[in-house]
């Protein structure tokens, strides 16, 4: 049984221009993800327990997007899933007693909660990011990797920015449809209230007696 999904079907010229701007894309993310990790190594005493999950998290993420851009440039991109990657675990027999785990170090999920302690310097590293995404090129590697906004995801959560999406195709919209007309062509069906059309113009009519216009 195939459990894997067919590509999405993406533009050859797209593609073409993703897979020559992959390696210095690579280059630049983590260059501003570096930067990044320089910043929150230095202010360890305002991010206390925060500075080492959060410097892997970056390490993590540059890595992964480094791997990712290889991947495009050589054409090797792996398929999206159709089911999860592990199956779902089974119940739990409640006569069998429960070892629990510790709870893992999380790192904050509220949206901007680093540009509120680093402020300025988390705020321009948000700029020089969404400037590279913005970029025709990057706007095509976004189409053609759809796992990078994913990645990218909790570095804009925590700087305060909404998240990476690839540039939206633009839809033809239907040209309008003749007055008396539906969009199908079809003659448009009379109002319900085109009968009482004429007894609430005379309660018009008969209101504005009441109520004369004043001199």
């Amino acid at each position: 049984m195939n459990n894997r999904a067919t590509p999405v079907e993406i533009d050859p010229a797209t593609l073409a221009q993703a897979q020559a701007f992959a390696a210095e894309f690579a280059d630049r993310i983590r260059s501003i993800l570096l930067s990044l990790h320089v910043t929150v190594a230095a202010r360890f005493r305002i991010l206390g327990l925060f500075t080492n999950p959060l410097c892997n998290r970056l390490n993590r993420g540059a890595q992964r997007i480094a791997a990712l851009m290889a991947r495009l440039a050589q054409g090797r991109l792996r398929r999206p899933r159709t089911t999860p990657a592990h199956p779902a675990a089974p119940p739990r027999d409640p006569q069998q007693p429960c070892c629990r785990q510790p709870p893992r170090f999380r790192l904050p999920q509220g949206q901007g909660w680093l540009a509120r302690l680093l402020l300025h310097e988390a705020i321009v590293t948000g700029l020089h990011l969404n400037a590279l995404l913005a970029d025709p090129a990057s706007q095509a590697i976004l189409a053609a990797v759809p796992a990078l906004a994913r990645i990218l995801a909790p570095i804009h959560r925590m700087l305060g920015w909404p998240p990476a999406k690839s540039a939206p195709e633009t839809a033809i919209e239907p040209a309008p449809a003749p007055v008396g007309e539906t969009a199908s062509g079809k003659p448009r069906p009379p109002s319900p209230n085109a009968a009482r059309a004429p007894h609430l113009r005379r309660l018009r009519v008969a209101k504005s007696s009441f109520f004369p216009k004043p001199a």
